[in-house]
């Protein structure tokens, strides 16, 4: 019988540890699970940057956008129901519905300009289509091909390097102000931590470049710098930088 209880006592022991691992696993993963604060990209002299805060619930709920050409402008997020709404200084609103927790379609409303647009997207685990004219192949969860008419079609290639959290580069180069995305990529289904080394693209009147990504992460390994070099004929070879500051 006292061998029963030891070993009974040691099991107990085992998955207590074992339990105490896993929240202490669990407490240090929420601690590093941080929020993108702040997005740059520079090309030439030139720049734009985005500085993003949230809510109390973890959401994001302002976007302050500035660049060396045009005013600041402040855009602020509204949650209502099973939508997700932008609101610019001049009250032009764009409008995501929401079905399982992803955008089924997006609207915009200028009342400046009384224009409207609409966009439906499609899903497979990850976005793979927006009005039934672009669309993006993915393997896994790397984004391998994305094709937007009239305009080009890229492929990425990887070597197998991650970071922490997720790539915001592959959304600004896809979809490069759909804040609520910057800020959660879940929203629609382009959530991906594999940071690709090079990419191909072709323009839809013939001209070709190549890209390739050098990084740079933060002490958590989270994204912090990510340099593209374009190559192409027509320009020669150009440098964009993007930084990222997470808290």
């Amino acid at each position: 019988m006292m061998k029963k209880k030891t070993c009974l006592k040691t099991r107990q022991q085992k998955t207590l540890h074992q339990a105490t691992q896993h929240k202490t696993s669990q407490q240090k993963f929420l601690k590093n699970k941080k929020k993108l604060v702040k997005l740059r990209r520079t090309e030439g002299g030139s720049y734009w940057e985005a500085v993003f805060t949230y809510n109390k619930q973890g959401k994001i709920s302002t976007v302050t956008e500035h660049d060396d050409d045009d005013p600041t402008e402040v855009y602020n997020i509204e949650y209502r129901g099973d939508s997700i709404s932008i609101v610019d200084d001049g009250d032009s609103r764009t409008t995501n519905t929401l079905w399982d927790n992803k955008v089924l379609s997006t609207s915009s409303k200028s009342n400046e300009d009384n224009d409207y647009y609409q966009h439906n997207l499609v899903y497979d685990t990850h976005l793979i289509n927006v009005d039934g004219d672009t669309f993006l192949s993915w393997e896994g969860d790397k984004l391998i091909k994305f094709s937007e008419p009239y305009y080009k079609e890229q492929h990425w290639t990887y070597e197998g390097k991650t970071c922490k959290g997720y790539n915001p580069v592959i959304l600004a180069e896809a979809f490069d102000d759909w804040f609520p995305a910057m800020a959660h990529p879940e929203l629609i289904g382009m959530r991906t931590n594999y940071l690709p080394s090079a990419s191909s693209i072709e323009y839809y009147d013939g001209e070709r470049a190549t890209c390739y990504y050098t990084y740079k992460f933060d002490e958590d390994g989270y994204l912090k710098e990510c340099i593209v070099k374009t190559s192409s004929e027509e320009y020669g070879i150009t440098v964009e930088a993007y930084y990222f500051t997470w808290e």
